[in-house]
């Protein structure tokens, strides 16, 4: 890609720009200070994309679930209408809801790029490898992942947890589309490669202590290597694969309690203490009970919403200042309006994607399948990930709508394509 971009011709160049701008923001959107970095890249994007287009080079794409997005901007709108503060609440819809519109269209135009899903893999795995030399220095110095001086300011995992859920599906699809339309991939190495992925998200997850991490990208990994097996290269499973599963599941619960011990709580006793009485529990029922007298009134958009609204709410610890739960963050929010547009999002949409999926199996399609189940898990994951800690904003946030947009146009046209239908050799 960049080897091409240097010696290729003019024309040459101007395919390899966008993937190269692509591989670089997706690589800087979890690291903080990129702000104005990420906003130019996403404009000049932008721009050679509109270039492609208003040129026939590509063809105009808008995925047909967009009425699902259209809802849910109308109810961020709605919280804005009704904000306490509306210069605050409409900066924020302008950050997380425009940008985002701009950044699912983007994404939906660039899966008609060759090589796009490859790009945006290749800035996902650096940001992995670092976060895989970061887990490392933590088991070497024995401390925090977030109390080393190399993590601080650039390593909250909280945040990198989020960035870890939403990418391991779009790492899965590029493996399947090089098993399948390039060939460049055999089945054992597909396998192999799966492993190393899972592996890796798993050990980072678990050094980074972000428990809710844990289960998705594990139940991630199981997903897509039966999918692999099964789907993709039409294997039986193997004879208590499902019991192994479960028992490698039971020990990661128990290395992940070993490792809370280790580095947050001084034994075992104040670590039970804290994860049986969560203060966000309290919290999240004192809320709810405030929310539930107003149900269909919006009060903002916004982190800051809670504080403003609510204030005697806030815990002592200035730690839970927002909802930290996306459910209760839109409930607050957009009222019954924004619960239901949530919903539709994460529920109702992952069901169509699932009708998808089966057609397309139906249809010998394995690729557009997987594609929609690749949609399916950033749906889900997105929306798990979120119920204890609302990091679906800024940087992660315009992480998911691109993805998303990629994903949805990528199945949506990849069902026409010869290369879909053919057969995986299986040597």
């Amino acid at each position: 890609m960049l080897r091409n971009f240097i010696a290729g011709s003019r024309n040459t160049r101007l395919t390899c720009l966008p993937l190269i701008l692509l591989a670089i923001l997706v690589g800087l959107l979890p690291i903080p200070g990129t702000t104005a970095a990420r906003y130019a890249l996403l404009t000049l994007l932008l721009l050679l994309i509109l270039y492609r287009l208003l040129t026939r080079q590509q063809a105009w794409l808008l995925p047909r679930q967009w009425p699902y997005l259209a809802v849910w901007a109308l109810a961020c709108l709605y919280g804005v209408l009704s904000a306490a503060q509306p210069a605050y609440a409409w900066s924020e819809f302008k950050t997380e809801v425009i940008y985002g519109i701009v950044a699912f269209w983007l994404g939906a135009q660039l899966a008609s790029v060759p090589r796009a899903g490859y790009a945006m893999s290749v800035g996902i795995v650096a940001n992995w490898l670092s976060g895989l030399l970061i887990s490392g220095l933590v088991v070497w110095t024995g401390i925090g992942w977030e109390q080393l001086e190399f993590t601080k300011g650039i390593g909250r995992t909280a945040s990198l947890v989020s960035y870890w859920v939403v990418t391991m599906p779009l790492l899965f699809l590029t493996l399947a589309q090089r098993l399948v339309e390039g060939r460049s991939l055999s089945p054992q190495q597909a396998y192999i490669g799966w492993g190393i992925i899972s592996m890796v998200a798993i050990w980072i997850t678990l050094i980074s202590n972000q428990r809710i991490g844990l289960p998705i990208v594990f139940g991630f990994g199981v997903l897509g290597g039966l999918w692999l097996h099964r789907t993709m290269l039409g294997r039986p499973l193997p004879r208590h694969s499902m019991l192994y599963g479960v028992l490698l599941g039971l020990a990661l619960v128990a290395i992940s309690f070993y490792l809370q011990i280790k580095f947050r709580f001084k034994n075992a006793e104040t670590a039970w203490f804290y994860l049986v009485n969560d203060p966000r529990l309290v919290f999240w029922h004192d809320l709810l009970q405030q929310l539930v007298q107003t149900p269909w009134q919006g009060h903002g958009f916004g982190r800051e919403t809670l504080k403003q609204v609510f204030p005697q709410l806030l815990h002592q610890d200035n730690l839970l200042w927002h909802p930290h739960n996306l459910v209760m963050s839109y409930f607050l929010y957009a009222g019954v309006f924004g619960l239901v547009a949530l919903l539709g999002l994460f529920i109702v949409l992952p069901y169509q994607c699932y009708r998808q999926a089966q057609r397309a199996l139906q249809e010998q399609t394995k690729l557009a399948a997987t594609a929609w189940g690749v949609g399916i898990c950033l749906l889900l994951g997105a929306l798990l990930r979120n119920q204890v800690n609302d990091m679906w904003v800024r940087d992660n946030a315009l992480l998911f709508w691109l993805l998303l947009g990629y994903v949805l146009g990528y199945a949506q046209i990849i069902r026409n394509r010869p290369s879909s239908n053919e057969v995986i050799a299986t040597q």
